[in-house]
C-alpha cells in the first residue's frame, strides 16, 4: 500500500537537491523523489568514500524509481560513471530528466516483462519518459529481438538498445 501511496503522487518536483544549478531546475516524479531524498545523504556519502570502486546500483519496482533517481545523483554530483540495472520500474521524469540522464555517464539496463502494469506508471496525463536500455522479456522468460520490442506494451519513447558506451561518447 505505501509503494501504491508513492507512486500516486505523480505531481512534478524540481530536484532542487542537485548541486547542478541547471539539473537542480528539472523535474521528476514528486512521490520518486521525496522517497529518495529519506536516503540521499548516506548514498552519496557512502560512494564518495570509496572513488575507486565501481557503481552498480539495482532496483525492482518502486526501487528501481529510486536506483534511477540514484544514479543521476551519483553521476551528477560526484562525476561517476554508474552501471544500473532496473526491474519492472516505473517512469520517472519528463523528457526533460530524460535529456539530462542521457547526458550523464550511466549504464542503465531497464528488465521489463511484455506486459507488466508498473512499467506504465505513472499514466498518461503527465508526458513522463523511460531512459536507459530497454530489455524486453515475455512471460515465458524469454528476451524479445530488439526488432520485435513492442514499445506501446511498456511506453517506451527513446529506445537506444543498439548503441553502445562509445557511441554515447564514454
Amino acid at each position: 500500500i505505501l509503494n501504491m501511496l508513492t507512486d500516486a503522487r505523480a505531481t512534478l518536483k524540481k530536484m532542487s537537491y542537485l548541486d547542478d544549478s541547471e539539473l537542480s531546475e528539472i523535474k521528476a516524479h514528486e512521490g520518486f523523489v521525496s522517497e529518495y531524498m529519506l536516503f540521499r545523504e548516506k548514498v552519496i556519502e557512502y560512494v564518495d568514500m570509496h572513488p575507486e570502486k565501481e557503481v552498480h546500483v539495482v532496483g525492482h519496482s518502486l526501487g528501481g524509481a529510486l536506483a534511477t533517481l540514484a544514479s543521476f545523483d551519483i553521476a551528477s554530483s560526484l562525476n561517476r560513471e554508474v552501471n544500473t540495472v532496473t526491474f519492472g520500474a516505473p517512469r520517472v521524469g519528463t523528457s526533460d530528466f530524460r535529456n539530462a540522464f542521457d547526458e550523464l555517464p550511466i549504464n542503465l539496463f531497464r528488465v521489463v516483462v511484455a506486459n507488466d502494469p508498473i512499467a506504465r506508471v505513472p499514466g498518461m496525463l503527465i508526458p513522463y519518459e523511460h531512459v536507459g536500455q530497454l530489455i524486453q522479456i515475455d512471460e515465458s522468460g524469454d528476451m524479445f529481438e530488439p526488432s520485435d520490442i513492442n514499445t506501446a506494451t511498456v511506453s517506451y519513447t527513446h529506445l537506444r538498445a543498439h548503441e553502445t558506451r562509445e557511441d554515447r561518447g564514454w
